[in-house]
């Protein structure tokens, strides 16, 4: 084969990807989209919050040597994500510490027989919250519980 053919078969090749990526972000990612448009403007907070939120849940699993669950972290997440919808920001030392709180706290409990060695799931989590509670600022305080 010459330089002159290696040259066209590349461009082909580059054409046709390049007409495949067009059609896929005309057709498909508008359908996509549409799904999420429905949340608004509400959520968009959140989703750029969620890189730190997601990165101190998993400085707090190091520091605990435990591994949390997909929904583990999710659950942990929920009270953060709530209070940046409501209020629009969040202390996050004191989510940092409370996270942490409650990651070791879960660490601290008896190992799930079902799970593997020093993995937590979503009942851990509940746990977590329960042992915890009402000491886990800025969702919850003691003297938030003392009004009740």
């Amino acid at each position: 084969m010459t330089l002159l053919q290696i040259a066209i078969i590349v461009s082909v090749v580059v054409v046709a990807q390049a007409g495949f990526l067009i059609i896929q972000w005309r057709v498909f990612w508008p359908r996509l989209l549409h799904r999420y448009s429905k949340y608004g403007e509400r959520f968009g907070r959140v989703s750029y919050y969620e890189p730190e939120l997601f990165s101190i849940i998993a400085r707090a699993e190091r520091q605990s040597q435990v591994e949390l669950t997909w929904g583990a972290r999710e659950m942990l997440a929920i009270p953060v994500i709530e209070t940046l919808q409501l209020e629009g920001r969040v202390n996050w030392p004191q989510v940092d510490q409370s996270i942490g709180d409650i990651v070791r706290t879960m660490a601290e409990e008896g190992q799930r027989a079902q799970l593997p060695p020093r993995t937590r799931d979503s009942v851990s989590v509940i746990g977590g919250f329960f042992k915890r509670f009402c000491n886990i600022p800025p969702f919850c305080s003691r003297t938030e519980e003392a009004r009740r």
